[in-house]
């Protein structure tokens, strides 16, 4: 993965990828107006279900690009509704810490809103 805390990398395997690959170009820009990095790396398996790792770092979550992350958490899932046969793993940086958030996306937006309170304080 990555190491920034400004940084959000989107890593996607699997025979069903290149609508979660075509996130990069759509969202790069955005996120970079805002000071923070959106990596899509082109990787290269056939695993049979597709497979997809949203590493974030937490200063993306509690700066001015938390909306953005929302946004792409949510394009994420409806990808994923129309591709049932996907896996989504999400992990937060803060630090050398990492925080893995799982759950349908109601949780998993509870629980990045969480990780922001806390590093807040």
């Amino acid at each position: 993965m990555f190491n920034s805390d400004s940084c959000i990398e989107l890593r996607v395997l699997g025979p069903e990828g290149k609508s979660f690959i075509d996130l990069g170009p759509k969202y790069s820009k955005e996120f970079a107006e805002l000071g923070a990095d959106l990596s899509v790396p082109l990787l290269f398996s056939s695993p049979s279900k597709t497979s997809v790792a949203i590493a974030i770092g937490v200063g993306v979550i509690t700066g001015a690009c938390s909306y953005l992350v929302e946004k792409l958490i949510d394009e994420v899932f409806l990808i994923k509704e129309e591709q049932p046969n996907t896996e989504i793993h999400i992990t937060i940086q803060n630090g050398d810490s990492y925080f893995v958030v799982e759950g349908d996306k109601t949780v998993i937006f509870q629980k990045i809103e969480a990780l922001k309170q806390s590093t807040d304080k």
